[in-house]
């Protein structure tokens, strides 16, 4: 490994996923990496997943592997953030995919300037031919639920994220959301306007998505202090939400499993 500390700080998750590893790694650059490292975390895989990891790291002194079981994603993300030595860290999963030699030469120009603690870019979601994170950032948009955002497209400080504990699976699905937040609270994104990876959709937290607008209510109580009037109003905005895009049936099954969580 090279000795300065790069920018960039890539790591993948896998766990038996190796056709979607194996597209995440050929949109790499190939050539020796000298502002950027790239950290495979593998979860014990028994597809091939690790044998190919760990081959494709043997001729990359700027890959690095670790095959081990785990505590699932987030723990193993904290476990990427932990051996990472980049200032930002950039979570591109197995199946994600990088735009290009060219666009990690943009990415890396935007970071190294950058002042803040995150920075995020164009996500383009493959299944429905378009865009699915917004810019410019919008903290009002943020914090009512309405700002796209994708984990693909950003870019997180590696001391911020150890000084907030990195994602803690407490959180469950919207582990993400909750470091998101933390980061919003602290400064304005560096906006990198232009596609910096793809996916087909899917996923762990996609699953999970009509909860989330109780997740951002939660988010406001913790960061924002609402409390009383205010977090009443907080909370009946997101049933709210929920029954818009998913119907007052979800909404109340939502709910109640919040409510049952909090009792």
């Amino acid at each position: 490994m090279h000795e300065l500390e790069p920018t960039l700080s890539i790591i993948t998750i896998c766990f038996n996923d190796i056709d979607g590893l194996s597209q995440t790694l050929q949109s790499l650059p190939e050539e020796r990496a000298v502002d950027w490292e790239h950290i495979i975390i593998d979860g014990g895989s028994t597809d091939g997943s690790a044998e190919m990891a760990l081959h494709y790291a043997s001729t990359r002194p700027w890959v690095r592997v670790v095959s081990e079981a785990d505590e699932g994603i987030y723990d193993a993300m904290n476990k990427g953030l932990a051996l990472s030595r980049g200032r930002f860290v950039w979570y591109l999963n197995a199946g994600d995919r990088s735009t290009g030699k060219r666009s990690l030469s943009t990415i890396l120009d935007h970071l190294q300037s950058t002042t803040g603690v995150w920075a995020m870019g164009h996500v383009y979601h493959e299944e429905i031919g378009r865009r699915s994170t917004s810019l410019p950032f919008d903290n009002w948009a943020f914090w009512t639920g309405r700002q796209g955002y994708n984990h693909q497209g950003l870019f997180m400080s590696s001391r911020f994220l150890r000084a907030v504990g990195g994602h803690n699976a407490a959180n469950g699905f919207a582990a993400d959301l909750h470091v998101l937040a933390k980061a919003v609270a602290v400064s304005r994104p560096t906006e990198i306007p232009m596609d910096v990876a793809s996916y087909k959709g899917g996923g762990f937290s996609s699953a999970k998505v009509a909860g989330t607008p109780f997740e951002f209510h939660r988010i406001r109580a913790d960061l924002l202090g609402i409390t009383g009037f205010t977090s009443a109003a907080s909370l009946i905005f997101a049933y709210l939400q929920v029954a818009r895009r998913h119907g007052f049936g979800i909404a109340r099954r939502e709910y109640a499993i919040r409510k049952k969580t909090a009792s």
